[in-house]
């Protein structure tokens, strides 16, 4: 019985160290990372990048979810959430990602707009236009990519560290 006593003391601030850290993760905003390519109209082949966080919706959540940050560097400009025309979103079905709308048509010469895919994130758009009549393309994305909080990353590392330190003990 001493055994198992013995081992349950050193689990258990991994335990509580794990729970603290997924509890925080879990109230932590999401940063996510996007690239993507235009592949038709006057700019094809140029690329586009840029980042947005958004607080994370609850478990199987369906619907549109306000965006916290937001910037877009393509074509030499660089678009954030204060230029939006509108407020942009991040859409969800039963909790999957669909991707973000964003629309920014006047403050510089390029119009560029973001849209959500209706079922699945491989749907989502980039489109643009640079004025004429065959100024409009549209790209599609090559990669999302969530990317920790320093805060989040440093309570995991902290609660590493802690346990680590007393399974050694």
């Amino acid at each position: 019985m001493n055994t198992m006593t013995s081992m349950l003391s050193k689990l258990r601030p991994l335990a509580a160290a794990t729970t603290l850290t997924l509890a925080c993760v879990s109230a932590q905003a999401a940063l996510v990372t996007f690239t993507g390519l235009v592949d038709s109209g006057p700019l094809v082949g140029s690329s586009f990048s840029g980042s947005f966080s958004y607080s994370d919706p609850a478990a199987g959540f369906d619907g549109p979810v306000l965006l916290d940050s937001f910037a877009l560097d393509f074509d030499g400009l660089t678009y954030t959430l204060a230029s939006a025309d509108v407020a942009p979103l991040a859409w969800f079905a039963a909790g999957s990602f669909l991707g973000i709308d964003y629309l920014d048509l006047d403050s510089f010469s390029t119009t560029v707009q973001l849209y959500a895919g209706f079922f699945d994130l491989s749907e989502a758009l980039f489109s643009y236009d640079v004025g004429g009549p065959d100024g409009q393309g549209l790209g599609g994305f090559t990669s999302f990519a969530t990317v920790p909080e320093p805060s989040t990353l440093g309570l995991v590392l902290a609660g590493l560290l802690i346990s680590g330190r007393r399974r050694k003990a």
